[in-house]
């Protein structure tokens, strides 16, 4: 599985049990757009380790 795949599962998880971008990422303590800029991929994209 590489970033792409990740991201992928990501987001369709996250639409499936009707969460936010926003919601998901305060969810794990991470900044209220760490998922939007995750999925959207333009200036953002972290290491696999921040992943694990």
């Amino acid at each position: 599985m590489d970033k792409q795949d990740l991201i992928f599962k990501i987001s369709t998880i996250r639409t499936n049990a009707n969460l936010s971008a926003r919601k998901l990422s305060l969810n794990i303590d991470m900044h209220d757009s760490y998922i939007n800029r995750l999925e959207s991929q333009k200036d953002f994209l972290p290491s696999m380790e921040v992943f694990f």
